[in-house]
């Protein structure tokens, strides 16, 4: 499905991203941990192609995309959800979603909005309202569904739960679990390290750029030293 090799990153002339190499296989949760700085929206921003690897491979379904552009991805059948949301704030919830299926055919958009609707009826109960005007739940919820739109082999989910209160936080990773039994594929980005183990198959935590553990994340909860460093504490 999704294979970085060797990959070189940054911003100027400052690489964030060091010999990074992961994968993501069909049907699979995957989550990317770290701490703030590590390299993991670089990473995002690499495969959804705002950022050109300096070095490395990124390979989608066996087709070579870094340096293509981000609308090219899009149409390759990769949707990213950013950090911080970025829902258009004066568009209606309708307006938003139709932004997310500008690369899918008229005759599906109206299927897609209704199956939106569906994962999430107080999107319909809104849908009419501006995105700037819904709770920061909410606009989750809506940044979720635009992503979706797209129809996406691949879906980017870059700390989905970051300035969500708790009872919000439940109901994103609730969400992502109901991604994952319809068979999306997800490369979770995520700090909420006890729940993104929970959710994902497999895991990867990177560190100034590099990956430096990566396994289950069965063996990632029993990890002292992941323990330690994300989930407070070893006992």
């Amino acid at each position: 499905m999704l294979r970085l090799s060797g990959v070189n990153a940054g911003y100027l002339r400052s690489d964030v991203l060091l010999g990074v190499s992961l994968t993501i296989n069909e049907g699979e949760v995957v989550c990317l941990l770290g701490s703030n700085g590590a390299g993991k929206t670089t990473t995002i921003r690499t495969i959804s192609g705002e950022l050109k690897p300096g070095q490395g491979r990124v390979v989608f379904n066996g087709q070579e995309i870094q340096g293509k552009s981000p609308p090219a991805i899009v149409r390759a059948g990769i949707a990213t959800v950013p950090e911080g949301r970025s829902i258009f704030p004066q568009l209606t919830v309708k307006e938003n979603l139709l932004m997310g299926a500008y690369s899918r055919r008229r005759a599906f958009r109206k299927a897609e909005i209704e199956s939106a609707f569906e994962m999430f009826p107080r999107l319909a109960e809104r849908q009419n309202q501006a995105g700037g005007t819904l709770s920061g739940g909410e606009q989750q919820m809506l940044a979720i569904s635009r992503a979706l739109m797209a129809k996406p082999k691949l879906l980017l989910l870059d700390e989905p739960s970051m300035g969500l209160a708790p009872i919000l936080v439940d109901m994103v990773f609730e969400t992502v679990a109901k991604l994952a039994a319809a068979q999306v594929t997800i490369l979770l980005v995520e700090q909420n390290a006890h729940a993104a183990l929970e959710v994902s198959q497999r895991a990867y935590v990177m560190e100034r750029g590099r990956i430096v553990m990566e396994g289950t994340s069965a063996e990632l909860r029993n990890s002292e030293g992941i323990r330690a460093a994300y989930l407070g504490g070893t006992h």
